[in-house]
């Protein structure tokens, strides 16, 4: 005999109904009438009790909860799927357009690497003829300074025989030879009037000065032995004034000097300016030439251009 699984009392064979559920436990049928009331006798055969039937309905909602959940993931597994399909359809996209920019910027760099190289190439080019215009210019800058100083030379050349005396006043109607021969007297040389070829005055570009003498001899002797008692008198002290030449003339200095070309009197002056500038105290003209000694005792330096000008220190 079972026991009732409500009122645990020893159950008959004739009042036994049976749970047809998982538990399997019997009860009286009159402790489960309230349950059984309107179920046929057939239907106690698969009746359930209370317990059982809860576990069944959890069972089947448990399993409709399962089901829901499936439906959810395949549906947020679609929605995944196509997300990921534009995503990935976009970001191809994006890269089709990102390989063409680099593409296109590949292009661009290689077009301005053919264009530089053009661009070296001509620089080259440029660097190669500039530096032969340069040799070329400097040639030419030599060649225009050689025959500069030649013609220079060719006209001081033609004034070999002319001296030049400065500090000398005007009178009217003066004889400029005889003052010449003058002159001669004064420094101690014999000068005949059939010796001067030529002698005028020429107007200064310093209107405070006196226009100086040119003279033009026929013998080159005659200038040089004038020029040189004059430089003695000078090493002496013993200064050439304008009375010394003649008494009605006032005691001012006056220089006797080789005749220069326009071109050697301001090539003279920028080569004394030069000297100043540099510590040189002596500076001469002899025959056209110019010559500079930085001190008594030292070494004499020929000058012949404004370059060797510019090399003096």
């Amino acid at each position: 005999m079972s026991l009732c699984g409500v009122c645990n009392v020893k159950i008959n064979n004739s009042d036994e109904v049976k749970c047809a559920g998982v538990c399997g436990a019997v009860f009286h049928a009159t402790c489960i009438k309230s349950e059984s009331d309107g179920v046929s006798t057939r239907s106690l055969k698969n009746w359930k009790c209370k317990d059982c039937r809860l576990l069944s309905t959890s069972s089947k909602s448990s399993a409709a909860s399962t089901a829901i959940t499936k439906e959810f993931l395949v549906r947020v597994l679609d929605e995944f799927k196509k997300e990921m399909f534009n995503e990935f359809k976009n970001i191809r996209s994006e890269m089709s357009e990102t390989s063409t920019s680099i593409q296109f910027l590949s292009d661009k760099v290689d077009a301005s690497n053919v264009l530089m190289n053009n661009i070296n190439k001509e620089l080259a080019c440029i660097k190669k003829e500039n530096a032969e215009l340069r040799m070329k210019n400097d040639n030419l800058n030599k060649s225009v300074n050689d025959l500069q100083e030649r013609l220079r030379n060719i006209e001081q050349y033609s004034r070999r025989n002319n001296i030049e005396i400065s500090g000398i006043p005007t009178t009217p109607q003066e004889d400029v030879k005889h003052i010449v021969k003058d002159l001669g007297v004064a420094l101690g040389v014999e000068v005949q009037l059939s010796n001067i070829a030529a002698a005028h005055r020429i107007p200064s570009y310093n209107k405070s000065r006196l226009p100086a003498v040119v003279v033009q001899f026929h013998d080159q002797d005659i200038k040089e032995a004038l020029l040189s008692k004059f430089r003695e008198a000078k090493t002496r002290s013993d200064h050439l004034t304008a009375d010394k030449i003649n008494r009605a003339f006032p005691p001012g200095r006056v220089y006797v000097n080789d005749h220069l070309t326009p071109e050697n009197k301001q090539f003279l002056a920028m080569l004394k300016k030069k000297c100043h500038d540099v510590g040189y105290v002596f500076v001469w003209c002899r025959d056209g030439k110019f010559f500079v000694r930085k001190a008594a005792g030292e070494r004499v330096h020929r000058v012949s251009t404004l370059d060797d000008i510019d090399k003096l220190k």
